[in-house]
């Protein structure tokens, strides 16, 4: 279906199994993007929801996919309890992290970033950036 499709759709599944309000501004996307990053970027977005779900006990979350001069930015914004961000890790126990580790990486592999700003008690934000130039188009 393509990442703004796909995205889309998950967002829905999300709100609808789920007590969270789930708000979305994808950008019109004319073309399909390089498999590989759309499946990255997707799975970076399920992975943020998935810890949403699970520790973030939020209300609402906004996604925003965009495109800014040659790259496609990914924003995933949650109200709700948040964790120091400048300790490095968040949760408790040896897995604690991984989830977000696995986001940078994913970012990483694509040639971007994944920033991660949380405070506690004020929500998380992620923002991934990666490079989408003509190469990166079907």
């Amino acid at each position: 279906f393509g990442l703004a499709a796909a995205s889309r759709n998950f967002c829905k599944e999300l709100q609808s199994r789920t007590k969270l309000k789930v708000k979305y501004n994808i950008a019109r996307i004319n073309q399909r993007l390089a498999p590989v990053l759309e499946l990255n970027l997707f799975r970076i977005l399920q992975e943020a929801f998935n810890n949403i779900e699970k520790h973030a006990h939020a209300r609402e979350v906004r996604l925003r996919i965009a495109f800014r001069g040659n790259s496609i930015i990914l924003s995933i914004q949650d109200d709700g309890r948040g964790f120091d961000s400048k300790r490095g890790k968040a949760g408790k126990g040896k897995w604690r992290g991984i989830g977000l580790t696995n986001m940078r990486e994913r970012a990483e592999f694509l040639g971007g970033t994944c920033t991660v700003e949380s405070v506690p008690k004020q929500g998380t934000t992620i923002t991934v950036r990666v490079p989408c130039g003509k190469d990166q188009l079907m």
